[in-house]
């Protein structure tokens, strides 16, 4: 059964998996603002490669269901841009009620009232977990058809 990807159930699935991810992101972030000092900036890395297993654990699921690869890598892009849209107002929410301030931050960064917070925390949300999640989609998506052409054709060939 294909599954087409601006379905109303298949949104019930993306945005399930988008809170899944986001939810996973804004943990691992929680402990780099429980801290918020620039040599623990390591830590949002971690929670973007979390959100990127989140993608890849929805794109691994769904790869039966979805027969197009372009349909599975959309399905993935939609994914993660639910996914930095949720995370980016649980980190809003975070930067405003927890009044935290980055610490030991280099000259470069920055200055505004939480000494650049605000725009590494933004930018990591959304630029590194997009690009992560989209290459994580697109890996999955080809991948799998490689692997589903050649296992027909070793079904054909016995």
């Amino acid at each position: 059964m294909e599954t087409n990807i601006v379905n109303k159930n298949a949104w019930h699935g993306y945005v399930k998996y988008a809170i899944f991810a986001a939810v996973l992101y804004s943990m691992v972030a929680y402990v780099f603002f429980k801290y918020a000092d620039f040599e623990n900036l390591w830590v949002l890395y971690v929670a973007n490669f979390v959100f990127g297993f989140s993608v890849f654990w929805y794109c691994w699921r769904r790869r039966v269901v979805i027969a197009s690869s372009a349909s599975k890598v959309g399905a993935g892009v939609l994914v993660t841009l639910c996914g930095i849209g949720i995370s980016c107002i649980i980190m809003v929410v975070f930067l405003v009620v927890m009044r935290y301030s980055l610490t030991n931050a280099p000259a470069s960064v920055v200055v505004d009232s939480k000494n650049g917070l605000i725009y590494i925390i933004l930018v990591n949300a959304v630029l590194v977990n997009f690009f992560c999640g989209s290459f994580i989609s697109l890996l999955i998506g080809f991948d799998v058809q490689r692997i589903n052409k050649k296992k027909n054709q070793e079904v054909i060939n016995q």
